[in-house]
């Protein structure tokens, strides 16, 4: 048994494929282009971000592998573009959608989209912020507690934070994901 929408058309397969893959080059060449405009000023904010997780006092921080760095730069300027792409990500999810949804599936799927990613954000801002330079300087308490110098990798500092907010955000996309089937 099939239901009909009043605005459903009759379309073939291939022509929602079509859609679909058009969407996405689009999303995909906006990410790839930001990804490149946020690899010029992305060493910056990454000063800033150590600054801020810098857990001692003094030069406690150190690159010891400039190729990892390099790698890092272009993660986060990934983690940024696509961080920077999410109102064209869902303008073209909620247009995709609307046409096969009936009205308060939409209404349900804007919410939940648009819910998750102020959440997202501001868990993403809340993290790395607040947890992480806390996380930090515990852990450098503790080294301080049983008598090691503090000697930091920067270049994994900010890989555990980048994985983390990565995870975080796989997280919460997948939270949003099971909340929007279950409307």
């Amino acid at each position: 048994m099939t239901i009909l929408l009043e605005s459903d058309k009759d379309k073939a397969i291939q022509s929602h494929l079509d859609e679909l893959s058009k969407r996405t080059i689009l999303i995909f060449i906006t990410i790839v282009t930001l990804t490149l405009i946020w690899s010029f000023s992305v060493d910056e904010l990454l000063r800033d971000f150590l600054a801020m997780l810098h857990p001692c006092q003094g030069d406690c921080l150190n690159v010891y592998d400039p190729a990892q760095w390099s790698a890092i730069r272009w993660l986060s300027a990934l983690y940024l573009a696509f961080l920077s792409s999410l109102p064209l990500l869902l303008h073209h999810v909620h247009s995709f959608a609307k046409p096969g949804l009936a009205i308060h599936e939409y209404k349900a799927l804007k919410r939940c989209t648009m819910f998750g990613t102020v959440l997202l954000v501001l868990s993403f801002v809340l993290m790395t912020t607040t947890l992480l330079p806390m996380l930090f300087a515990a852990g450098h308490e503790n080294h301080q507690s049983v008598g090691l110098s503090a000697q930091y990798s920067a270049v994994e500092m900010l890989a555990i934070a980048t994985y983390l907010t990565w995870i975080l955000g796989l997280m919460f996309i997948s939270w949003l994901v099971m909340f929007t089937a279950g409307q």
